[in-house]
């Protein structure tokens, strides 16, 4: 039995292993499993259902007695796990959070040790605030100490803070105080080195050394050179000072600076750098003094090789000479003695000269040779020289050669050569001188044998042409010889040697004899009277208009009355007195002039080129008065008061404009009389401008003065309107081309008030400075003169002055010709002086009578507006087009010598609106007034309009815009681009058009720049509307003009145009943004219903509009059109009828 157990115990253990997948629970089950029978095991799934199911019941019941427990019990255990859920993650975040805590807690540690460190710094500073607060002022004292001179203060404490650095090298504010210093120190570097480059003496040079001594930052050696740079920089600053359009001026200044200040700056050298017989190399020179001062010289030498043949005369070359001589002798006493290198620059400026005069005295024979006719001349009416009587001391011209003009006029260009090379005459040049005096005579005897060869004489005019010949070979040649023999001893016989040079015109003469030629009839001639005529019937002519005339002077002195000899003819200056270095056997002579022989223009009046060069530089040529003679040559008008006082005094301020105001001599003088006026005074020269604001009594709260060209200006740009009460005229209008004195006139009745006055007073016919200027042959045209000085004069007749002031709008209240006599006494001379004063006023219908005026626009050369001056139409009938001056490119350089149109007579504008930054380029003001064309600027109404756009887009919003009349800036255009479907920017300046492009494609990008297009339009022609219709065919909503409505005959046009390309959408509109002028609004209205247009809206309105009412009230910000700073500027919107 036991052993079946076993068996049985043993049979379940193997099942048991045969089910190792049987859980720990099971293994019991199992176990009695494997004890059943087969019939046992059978039965056994009945059982176990039979059991389940007697479970299932069971726990249906227990269910159904115990449901509540089990839904706490339930509830209870899902609130235990969330519970422990979140304990677990609250665990988590606690775990997480554990090393912020440690670092925080390090941080807070850290932080607390800082703040205590900082805290005992701050007690430190506390304790210490009055020494740091020394401290941190150390700069601002050391640059006070700089700014006013203080050098050794300010280098005191530089030595003090550089201590404190090496001291103390890693406090940060002490280094910070250096640095501070350092740049302190610099600008006191700069300041001493300024100093070394102006005009100061040795004592202040020793201190300024010493400064930079004691600065340390050069060396010796550096120190020294850089002494050397900044006196050189000085020597330089004067040099370009001088003026160097005249040679002669400039070289001498050059030569007298360098004398003075070179030899100061040599000795300033030596004084401060004494050398070192030490041995030490820092403070050896090295040789820097003389290769500095070598390199002085050596640019003195070489602008005189430069400058030197510019001068056109012998004595301005002989004075230079002297100049340089005295400078070279001058700094031999520091051992810079020049003059061996001076002679072969000067000898190469005479030979120059001389070869210059001799080829200008044979162009000039030439030239009259070439239009000489063949008449016989009469006999002169002095006696005749005979050369071989005449001493060799005796060089003036024989008058026989007055009968041979082209002979005469080399003559007299040969003593010109004479006379500017005798008082510079270097012996070295005596032959080569002399072969160029050869080479001119070989030269005119050459141009007689080609003329005999290529022109065909008769025999009356070849006896003429043979008589030349014979004087040119016994007279002129001989007479040539003997003037340069008074130069050089014995250089007579060296030209006279050159005989061979007529040879051909010998046996010219020689051929013509033995053919037995006619006698010539001016030899025929001789013994007649001196009262004979030329065929022609009057006095001797030449083809080309010119006269030879004999000009004789009586003026001798009384101890040489019996003296025969005298200087060579035509020497426009007497030969002076030549020093014995340079000149040879002529030491003391003094000589005078002989009688002149001089061929010149018969005509009365100045050449078309000299007249043209008058007006074109009449501001240069006062610029230049102004310059020379400062305010001296004038006196102060004092007469004012008791010629107009009434005028001047009266009740409230008067505005007085003083039109050419010169140096102030009429400005002062009633600022100083009456306290309560105020005066604008303009000038078209800036030196005049200049002297007045620089007077010791000019006040800007008294006196305006500008720069202003009454011919081309707009005074209106500079005072408003209609202001002044009395406009001043004290002799200046007679300094303007008659041409053009309208403009002025028109000019100052814009700014005048209507019950302003003109004071006049100016030249008048008759006076004596008019009967000089006649005799010297400086008539322009009829009572207008040209003075020595280039500056101008016309002289007034009553009738003349009546006119000009009537024709232009005024009315003569007084008019006076005043007449003075003033005596010299010591010379024995009555002056009589004449001038005309008068007063104009405004004529009553000057303001009314606006309709029968045509306008005249010129550009204001400052591009703020437009100026209009009005005329008659009983003056200037044409219509405005075509009184337009063309200002062409060419044009300007001829009138006002302007270089064409360049980038550079451009300026650029910056504008900012809408957020957006705009830079257009305009033309510039200083060229604006040569230019036609008012496209190429920026006007007001253009800068206000755009503003309104930017604020206001729905205006242009999803609209098709057209600008008329853009210009260059098309800065409305720009902004509408923004919002608009299309637009389309147009003028009628194709230069303006070219801007505009340009102007939009720098600021604009794709795709705004996209919508914008230019297009040419002149108003009114078909062909220019035809492609802006093709550009849109369906017309635009949104036509806009700004400045547009100056010119009067422009209005139809404008109208017109605006129709033909006006949507036919009923909400189209015009819109005019404006300056009225010469076009009234009522004239705008005409001419808009004359095309259909209906005026809808205007601003700003005399009855307030609330914005409701109001479409362009409604633009402004609200209560803003009261605010908005408009001047005198107005809109008007208009739509089809």
């Amino acid at each position: 039995m036991m052993e079946s157990e076993n068996n049985a115990s043993e049979d379940s253990s193997a099942v048991a292993s045969l089910l190792p997948l049987a859980s720990g629970a099971q293994q019991p089950y199992v176990s009695e499993l494997l004890s059943f029978t087969l019939d046992r095991l059978h039965k056994e799934p009945e059982l176990l259902r039979v059991d389940a199911e007697r479970i299932q019941r069971q726990m249906q019941e227990v269910a159904v007695g115990n449901y509540r427990a089990f839904i706490a019990a339930s509830d209870a255990l899902l609130l235990i796990r969330d519970e422990v859920s979140s304990i677990d993650k609250h665990l988590e975040s606690l775990i997480g959070e554990i090393p912020k805590l440690t670092s925080g807690c390090t941080e807070f540690v850290e932080s607390a040790e800082e703040i205590l460190e900082k805290r005992k710094m701050n007690q430190t500073l506390l304790a210490n605030h009055s020494t740091l607060l020394d401290l941190l002022e150390i700069p601002q004292l050391m640059d006070t100490c700089v700014k006013n001179g203080n050098y050794d203060e300010a280098l005191d404490l530089e030595t003090f803070v550089c201590k404190l650095s090496t001291m103390h090298p890693k406090l940060p504010i002490i280094q910070a105080l250096a640095a501070e210093v350092r740049q302190t120190t610099q600008s006191l570097l700069s300041q001493l080195l300024q100093k070394l480059r102006s005009n100061i003496q040795l004592p202040e040079c020793l201190r300024i050394i010493g400064y930079l001594r004691r600065i340390g930052v050069f060396s010796e050696y550096e120190m020294r050179l850089q002494f050397l740079r900044c006196r050189q920089a000085w020597l330089t600053g004067l040099l370009e000072d001088l003026d160097q359009r005249n040679a002669y001026d400039y070289l001498k200044g050059m030569v007298n600076y360098q004398r003075q200040h070179l030899f100061d700056v040599v000795n300033q050298y030596r004084a401060i750098f004494s050398d070192d017989t030490s041995g030490n190399e820092e403070n050896h020179d090295g040789g820097l003094l003389f290769s500095w001062s070598m390199h002085q010289i050596a640019s003195l030498l070489k602008t005189l090789k430069i400058m030197l043949p510019k001068i056109t005369e012998g004595v301005s070359l002989s004075n230079i000479l002297e100049q340089s001589m005295y400078c070279a002798m001058g700094l031999g006493w520091v051992g810079l003695d020049f003059r061996g290198l001076l002679p072969s620059l000067f000898e190469e400026a005479v030979l120059n000269l001389f070869a210059k005069n001799m080829g200008t005295a044979v162009e000039n024979f030439q030239l009259v040779l070439d239009s000489h006719r063949w008449v016989p001349l009469p006999a002169v009416g002095f006696p005749a020289n005979s050369v071989n009587d005449e001493s060799l001391d005796d060089v003036t011209p024989p008058s026989s050669l007055m009968e041979h003009p082209p002979l005469a006029v080399f003559v007299n260009g040969v003593s010109a050569a004479m006379n500017d090379l005798r008082p510079c005459a270097p012996i070295s040049l005596k032959h080569l001188l002399a072969q160029e005096l050869i080479k001119g005579l070989q030269t005119v005897a050459d141009s007689l044998l080609r003329y005999n060869t290529t022109r065909i004489l008769r025999d009356n005019e070849s006896g003429l042409f043979l008589s030349l010949c014979r004087a040119f070979i016994e007279i002129t040649y001989p007479h040539c010889a003997n003037c340069f023999g008074r130069c050089y001893p014995g250089g007579a016989a060296l030209v006279m040697d050159a005989k061979c040079l007529y040879d051909g015109i010998g046996r010219l003469l020689t051929n013509s004899t033995s053919r037995g030629l006619p006698k010539p009839v001016g030899d025929e001639n001789k013994d007649k009277s001196e009262n004979s005529i030329t065929e022609n019937g009057g006095m001797p002519v030449v083809e080309n208009g010119v006269a030879p005339v004999v000009e004789q002077t009586n003026e001798t002195n009384a101890d040489e009355k019996e003296q025969k000899s005298a200087a060579p003819s035509q020497f426009q200056e007497s030969w002076e007195s030549m020093a014995s270095s340079m000149k040879e056997g002529s030491a003391g002579q003094q000589e005078q002039p002989a009688p002149r022989l001089q061929i010149y223009s018969t005509s009365d009046t100045v050449s078309p080129f000299w007249r043209e060069k008058y007006e074109r530089e009449a501001k240069k040529y006062w610029d230049v008065f102004y310059k020379r003679h400062q305010d001296r040559f004038f006196k102060d008008r004092h007469y004012l008061d008791k010629e107009w006082g009434q005028y001047f005094s009266g009740a409230g301020q008067k505005v007085i404009l003083e039109v050419g105001c010169g140096a102030g001599n009429t400005i002062f003088p009633l600022v100083a009389t009456y306290t309560d006026v105020f005066v604008h005074a303009c000038d078209f020269s800036p030196n005049a401008v200049n002297l007045v604001k620089k007077h010791k009594d000019f006040t800007e709260s008294r006196v305006n003065a500008f720069v202003c060209d009454l011919t081309i200006d707009n005074l209106s740009q500079q005072i408003s309107p209609s202001s002044v009460d009395i406009v001043t005229m004290i002799f200046v209008l007679s300094a303007v081309s008659p041409e053009k004195m309208y403009l002025v006139v028109q000019n100052i009745r814009k700014i005048l008030k209507p019950s302003g006055h003109v004071l006049f007073r100016d030249y008048a016919t008759g006076d004596l400075a008019q009967e000089r200027l006649n005799c010297k042959d400086q008539k322009i045209s009829e009572n207008f003169y040209a003075r020595g000085d280039g500056t101008r004069a016309f002289y007034f007749s009553n009738e003349f002055l009546t006119s000009l002031f009537k024709e232009n709008g005024f009315d003569v209240e007084e008019l006076d010709l005043c007449c003075k006599q003033v005596e010299n006494r010591s010379r024995e001379l009555v002056m009589n002086r004449r001038w005309v004063q008068a007063v104009f006023c405004l004529s009553d219908d000057t303001n009314s009578n606006t309709n029968s005026e045509a306008a005249i626009r010129i550009d204001h050369p400052s591009g703020q507006g437009k100026m209009e001056l009005d005329v008659d139409d009983n003056i200037l009938p044409k219509p405005v087009n075509d009184l337009e001056v063309d200002m062409s490119d060419s044009v300007a350089v001829e009138m006002f010598g302007l270089p064409t149109s360049t980038d550079s007579d451009n300026e650029v504008i910056e504008l900012k609106m809408g957020g957006w930054t705009f830079k257009i380029k305009v033309l510039s003001k200083e060229n604006q007034h040569t230019c036609k064309s008012t496209g190429l600027m920026l006007w007001e109404s253009a800068r206000f309009m755009a503003p309104v756009i930017a604020r206001n887009p729905t205006i242009v919003a999803g609209k098709r815009v057209l600008e008329l009349g853009s210009g260059c800036s098309g800065i409305c255009s720009m902004i509408a681009a923004r919002s608009a479907e299309l637009v389309l920017a147009t003028d009628g300046d194709t230069k303006a058009l070219d801007l505009l492009v340009e102007n939009v494609m720098s600021n604009l990008r794709p795709p705004i720049s996209d919508k914008i297009t230019t297009r040419i339009l002149e108003w009114g022609n078909k062909d220019h509307i035809e492609a802006i219709k093709q550009v849109n065919n369906g017309g635009f909503d949104i036509i806009l003009g700004t400045d547009v409505t100056y010119i009067p005959d422009a209005i139809l046009p404008l109208f017109q145009t605006t129709k033909e390309l006006i949507s036919s959408n009923d909400q189209a509109a015009l819109i005019l943004c404006h300056i009225f002028r010469r076009v009234d609004e009522p004239s705008i209205l005409s001419a808009a219903s004359r095309f259909g247009f209906k005026l809808v809206d205007k601003w700003p309105v005399e009855t307030p509009i609330t914005p409701s009412q109001s479409i362009i009230n409604s633009w402004f910000p609200k209560n803003g059109s009261a605010e908005v700073s408009r001047g005198p500027l107005h809109i008007l919107y208009f739509q089809k009828e």
